[in-house]
């Protein structure tokens, strides 16, 4: 074998290694979210019919995904869910001395995300979906 052929191979051997990674962090993070493909490409595709959305556990992921879908600030969140603004700042940034959310808060968050419309529920769902957007 040549020396251009066989670098050739080791660029697809190691261009099928990073897309291989690629897709079993995606699937990773669609398992530990406990969601499923289709649910995002339904989102991807406005046919999201999002009825209900359920999160398991509020983390500063998925409360900072609510607060992008709805458009609102860090203070209007934290007005909304009568906290203080670096709280909700602590949570989005992981600040260790930041507490997660009480379950009072968490449960505000579920309500808000109950009642939100079906277009803020498609695109918690898409930001959440979305590859290294929390990295």
């Amino acid at each position: 074998m040549s020396a251009p052929a066989a670098f050739d191979q080791i660029a697809a051997l190691a261009r099928d290694f990073h897309t291989q990674q690629a897709q079993a962090r995606d699937e990773e993070r669609q398992r530990r979210a406990g969601r499923t493909a289709t649910r995002a490409s339904q989102a991807a595709t406005g046919d999201c019919r999002c009825g209900t959305v359920v999160v398991g556990r509020w983390t500063g992921q998925e409360t900072r995904a609510l607060r992008e879908a709805l458009r609102m600030t860090v203070h209007d969140l934290a007005r909304h869910l009568e906290v203080a603004p670096a709280t909700v700042s602590g949570w989005e940034h992981r600040h260790t001395s930041t507490p997660p959310p009480t379950m009072a808060t968490q449960a505000a968050l579920d309500e808000t995300l109950t009642l939100a419309d079906s277009n803020v529920k498609a695109r918690f769902l898409l930001i959440l979906d979305t590859p290294d957007h929390y990295t």
